[in-house]
């Protein structure tokens, strides 16, 4: 193949899947959705689904004009305003910031910061790059240019954990990063990576993990409402509704085809799933978009421990990276978590000025006040 070509719902037919196990794994993650759409899979991401493919490189790619009660997964607007907002009123700086939040989302929805197209976005919270060169990066964007010329183009995820040569291939291109959070990360199967404390920590959690009253479960079709309930309590009823809201069709098929690995824990005594996880995995490193136990139940059982205790297993039995998402700092941190910051890098050269003064001017806030931030509370 000449140069990479992009795919619609309605082509879905006619897409060249590549023989590789990314091209397997993206068969059978995206044409479910985009049969049926994405809302049939997470409730609240509404967006028209492409597949760019190009030789052996294959990655989703998200397209919305507006949608301004969209998950933040597609939507800027709901990630740097809407969720923005309460995690600060989590944090108490609700008051002080309100003011400088709302005029922002003023100018961004003026500036129409939703008209976004977003390459490699597997609509979770994280998303894992392959390997791409500036060749390709310089492709992809004169491909996106021709077909969405009114859209900005963004590219969500990406981190220094292992350099700097991917941010500074964007910044080169004329891409604009934004600080959107910090993440924590580790190589689990190294020992030097740990101090004494933090592998004593470990320690203490495989214990518990080993010992406690809780079982690793064997998963069967029957327990994945209980999967999805537990997924439910902790990021939508605990943490947001904005974060997104996965469908049983969706986790059924993550048990059935393998799109997230699948591991929980039963109580030895109720036979009752407690606590589960899902990660993928891609290029060497692995993270966990759906993690969830009950919160109900006495935080001295150690739920949240034994289930981080599972990804710790995980990433260190298979030799990866561990990307750990962003919450919980103190508790990554203690066990030996390091942090970085992740961006969104944006181009918008090609906008209106209003449009590009919005991005702009959300990329000097971010980076200018959010950045201190999450340094200040360590998040």
């Amino acid at each position: 193949m000449s140069g990479p070509a992009l795919y619609s719902a309605a082509q879905v037919e006619q897409i060249p899947w590549p023989a590789t196990a990314d091209g397997d794994y993206a068969r059978r993650y995206l044409a479910p959705m985009l049969r049926e759409g994405t809302q049939a899979s997470i409730e609240n991401v509404d967006t028209r689904l492409h597949v760019l493919v190009w030789d052996d490189l294959v990655m989703p790619v998200t397209v919305n004009d507006a949608e301004y009660d969209n998950c933040y997964v597609v939507a800027p607007y709901n990630h740097y305003v809407v969720y923005a907002r309460e995690e600060l009123r989590m944090l108490g700086e609700q008051a002080v910031l309100d003011g400088v939040l709302a005029g922002l989302g003023g100018l961004l929805q003026l500036g129409e910061i939703n008209k976004n197209v977003q390459v490699n976005n597997w609509m979770l919270s994280t998303n894992l790059y392959p390997d791409l060169t500036a060749e390709q990066l310089l492709a992809i964007r004169e491909l996106l240019l021709r077909r969405f010329p009114d859209h900005a183009i963004v590219f969500r995820s990406i981190n220094t954990v292992l350099g700097d040569a991917l941010l500074e291939a964007f910044k080169d291109q004329g891409y604009t990063p934004i600080a959107s959070r910090r993440l924590y990360y580790m190589w689990a199967d190294r020992p030097e990576f740990f101090d004494k404390n933090q592998r004593k920590i470990w320690k203490k959690d495989l214990k518990l993990l080993e010992t406690g009253p809780y079982a690793r479960a064997v998963l069967t079709e029957a327990d994945l409402p209980r999967v999805l309930e537990v997924y439910n309590q902790l990021y939508l009823d605990k943490y947001s509704l904005h974060n997104p809201r996965f469908t049983l069709d969706f986790v059924k098929r993550a048990f059935q085809y393998q799109t997230l690995e699948l591991r929980a824990l039963r109580h030895k005594e109720t036979g009752i799933i407690d606590g589960a996880i899902g990660f993928f995995i891609r290029n060497g490193a692995m993270t966990t978009p759906l993690f969830g136990y009950d919160i109900t139940l006495p935080q001295e059982l150690g739920l949240y421990r034994m289930l981080s205790m599972l990804t710790y297993l995980e990433s260190r039995e298979r030799h990866l990276l561990l990307n750990q998402s962003s919450g919980a700092g103190n508790f990554k941190r203690t066990r030996g978590g390091r942090p970085n910051i992740e961006y969104s890098v944006v181009y918008d050269q090609h906008l209106w000025p209003h449009r590009r003064l919005a991005w702009q001017g959300l990329a000097r806030a971010i980076n200018g006040v959010a950045v201190p931030l999450l340094e200040q509370y360590k998040l």
